[in-house]
């Protein structure tokens, strides 16, 4: 029988091509919120961070509208500007094997939210980091939120583009960070600060 550590991060590393990345489960540490927030402040630093949710990427069996309406809200109530737009899921579904095509009325709704932030404005949107799956790019290229929500839509090397990727998946208390094999050493100090 094994005993784990109430206050221990589980960390484990892949290389891929030119970069690392690093899995994260942070499931047995008391305060998550806090390492999640010294990890974020650390990794944004001085730079701006885009924050993408994606109601495709939350838990399953959420009303996704209703959740886009929750976020929406908590932004304007913090004055962040952020970018909202709807994706409709794919026009066929496989149903034991065959493909069935779907007319508008009955295609699934996808919405997806993107704000950029700072490492001082963690702490507005302190209730979306603790409740929703999330995308992090920090360091980003420089564009308008509407390209780089079309970015993220339609190109495959999306996070390939940004010095550091971080996904938060709160519904299983873990993350993955990604970064530049040249900065494996910083990201996994701020990832071993961010746990103490």
């Amino acid at each position: 029988m094994k005993f784990f550590n109430k206050n221990k991060l589980r960390i484990k590393k892949e290389i891929i091509k030119e970069k690392v990345k690093f899995y994260i489960d942070y499931s047995n540490l008391k305060d998550k919120f806090e390492f999640k927030n010294k990890l974020l402040t650390d990794f944004i630093n001085k730079e701006n961070c885009l924050l993408i949710i994606d109601s495709k990427l939350q838990q399953k069996g959420i009303n996704q509208e209703e959740t886009s309406d929750k976020l929406e809200g908590c932004l304007i109530g913090s004055n962040i500007i952020y970018k909202k737009i709807e994706d409709r899921a794919s026009d066929s579904v496989s149903v034991l094997g065959v493909s069935v095509k779907l007319d508008n009325k009955n295609r699934p709704k996808n919405y997806i939210i993107a704000f950029i932030i700072s490492d001082k404005d963690l702490y507005k949107v302190e209730t979306i980091i603790k409740k929703y799956n999330s995308h992090f790019y920090i360091g980003f290229i420089n564009e308008s939120l509407e390209d780089i929500i079309k970015l993220y839509k339609n190109d495959d090397d999306f996070s390939e583009k940004f010095k550091y990727t971080i996904f938060d998946n709160n519904s299983l208390e873990s993350m993955a960070v990604l970064s530049e094999i040249e900065d494996l050493d910083r990201t996994k100090d701020i990832i071993e600060h961010a746990a103490n």
